[in-house]
């Protein structure tokens, strides 16, 4: 009996694994880089892969400092080992997507707990905002993934002391951690190990002296000469041959970069500002579609112990997740993918939660809401299917305005390539709602609503992502390039963009060289700009009309500067070439209008 329940447990694992695999790596590397940060990020980790030059990273040719260079490290290793491509450059995020599931997994392994691992698992991967983000390229999931090492490194060492792997792991985690988000990387943990300390121990009043001597003295415990020195050698260096590189990095990375980050006075200043339930609100959609068990965290089937308010591992949990969205919550700089770094601890309470949750809510309250939002989303589907019908029967009988027919009947072009996904989909649903409507027999009724949410938003995801490259053009400067590489060779043509470099910032990684830009704004580029002879990088409209004309010549931008551009440059020669969907590409005497 005992080794039919440990092949069975290793199925499902097994069978966990791999559906959680698709949400990290299914279609990767099908649709190009998107403009902005993957663009900045892969062009960044380009430039450190050609050149050889892996200290002060370089965006469009000149210097940028933002950020610590672990993230294009990796990438550019990625390139030296898989080539030059979109899976490669996205790799080093998914991976660390995926890897930060089998981190929570092994956490709750440790601490005994039975279908809660594989829960939080599924939970974590399935979620809107860790598909998202770990599908682009961005610092935070690989500092999601550090920030998950030093806290469940440090949670298991308070527990297994004798076992200094952990305190090992915990200051090789956070030297990546420092080299990834700066000095965010040891900060957040160290306030958040502090706060769960503090809550744990013993002392009956919330603020003695005794209890904050017991927290000093545990944490001073933490400290051990041989992981701290490997901690040095490892986050230093970087930052003493950075500085000996550039004068002013101390400045604008330490100070300007985290501190003016911090307090909104940054500049330039290139980030959102919000109120502080910011991140709150994007909690909602990126905890989707988990976000329905909500009412979990309310009506519990087990009380806490009266000697224990909560158990240790949730409490650490709720002192991690808390620390980090109370921290960029309090911020005055705010972006939407900070807050991915305290997702994984909310993934685990959600596990929590639907372990420890009265069963009406699930006999009742997601039934109901599995059953309306499976149908209507059918009905919707069906009727997707059906609607270029439907909008020339409304519009032949002047039920449906010409204007508005007009606006709707490009958008039907992708309808041959969402056929097939649209049917499928329609399949699928029909499919959960007989499987809602069986699950009710069975006698553990979470436990199938939790497989069979993951199942169908894995299939969702995958469907959609087979399909997102059809929408490049407006995300992407890949077709532009693409088409100008079949009409010349790239080494034979000038290009410049037009104000925003961010906007359009693939085109340098496609390219595959620096590109001047014309009336810059651009924020990233700011600080470079000031520290490099800009005469190649940085010019006017009216420099650039003077210029005599050899080989052929374009300007991109995007369509909202093209009416600017071209009662500027007309009288001197630019042409329109072509629309790419939210971009515009004009051309000079030799380029010949593409066919």
């Amino acid at each position: 009996m005992r080794g039919r329940s440990n092949v069975k447990f290793d199925f499902k694992l097994l069978l966990a694994l791999l559906i959680c695999s698709t949400f990290f790596f299914a279609f990767l590397g099908s649709y190009p880089l998107l403009n902005n940060n993957e663009g900045i990020y892969a062009g960044i980790s380009q430039w450190f892969f050609q050149t050889g030059n892996y200290i002060l990273p370089h965006l469009n040719g000149v210097e940028y400092i933002e950020k610590p260079p672990m993230l294009y490290w990796l990438i550019a290793f990625c390139f030296k080992i898989f080539g030059t491509n979109e899976w490669s450059a996205r790799l080093v995020p998914a991976t660390s997507g995926f890897l930060i599931g089998l981190f929570i997994y092994f956490f709750l392994q440790e601490e005994k707990h039975t279908t809660t691992p594989i829960w939080a698992l599924m939970i974590w991967s399935s979620c809107v905002g860790t598909i998202a983000f770990s599908r682009l390229i961005f610092f935070d999931m690989l500092f999601a993934f550090f920030l998950s090492g030093i806290m469940i490194s440090l949670f298991l060492y308070r527990k297994k002391t004798s076992q200094k792997v952990w305190i090992y792991s915990a200051y090789l985690f956070a030297a990546f951690s420092v080299l990834t988000k700066g000095l965010l990387g040891i900060v957040l943990p160290a306030i958040s190990i502090f706060i769960y300390l503090f809550i744990e121990q013993e002392a009956d009043a919330i603020f003695s002296l005794k209890r904050l001597v017991n927290v000093a003295k545990e944490m001073f415990s933490y400290f051990s000469v041989v992981p701290m020195l490997i901690f040095l050698i490892i986050a230093i260096p970087w930052h003493v041959a950075a500085g000996l590189k550039d004068p002013d990095f101390w400045y604008f990375y330490f100070i300007n970069e985290h501190f003016l980050r911090f307090l909104g006075k940054r500049i330039p200043m290139d980030y959102y500002s919000g109120s502080v339930y910011y991140y709150i609100l994007r909690l909602l959609g990126y905890m989707a579609p988990w976000i329905i068990f909500l009412p979990a965290f309310i009506f519990r089937n087990k009380p806490y112990p009266q000697k224990r308010k909560m158990p240790s591992s949730e409490l650490f949990c709720w002192s991690w997740f808390l620390t980090v969205l109370v921290f960029f919550s309090v911020a005055k700089a705010k972006a939407n993918y900070y807050i991915i770094a305290g997702m994984p601890p909310l993934a685990v309470l959600f596990a929590f939660r639907l372990r420890d949750a009265k069963d009406f809510i699930f006999k009742r309250y997601i039934f109901i809401l599995l059953l309306v939002t499976f149908i209507l989303s059918t009905i919707v589907l069906i009727f997707t299917l059906l609607s270029p019908f439907i909008l020339e029967k409304f519009y032949t009988l002047k039920l449906l305005s010409a204007s508005i027919y007009k606006k709707v009947t490009p958008w039907l072009g992708y309808y041959d390539h969402f056929q097939l996904p649209i049917i499928l989909l329609i399949i699928a649903f029909l499919i959960c709602i007989y499987m809602v409507f069986n699950a009710r027999k069975k006698e553990n009724l979470r436990h199938h609503y939790v497989w069979l949410i993951v199942i169908l938003t894995s299939f969702l995801t995958s469907t959609i992502m087979s399909q997102f490259h059809l929408f490049q053009e407006f995300y992407s400067t890949k077709k532009i390039i693409s088409d100008l590489s079949k009409k010349y060779d790239k080494k034979d043509i000038d290009l410049y963009l037009y104000i925003y470099f961010e906007k359009l910032s693939t085109s340098a990684y496609y390219l595959e060289r620096s590109i001047p830009i014309i009336n810059s704004k651009s924020k990233d580029l700011w600080y470079g700009l000031k520290k490099t002879d800009t005469k190649k990088l940085e010019i006017n409209i009216q420099e650039l009309l003077k210029f005599p004309v050899k080989r052929p010549t374009f300007v991109l931008m995007e369509k909202r500067h093209s009416k600017e551009f071209k009662r500027e440059s007309i009288k001197s020669g630019f042409k329109f070439w072509k629309s790419y969907g939210s971009n515009v590409l004009f051309y000079k005497n030799k380029a010949k209008k593409y066919k």
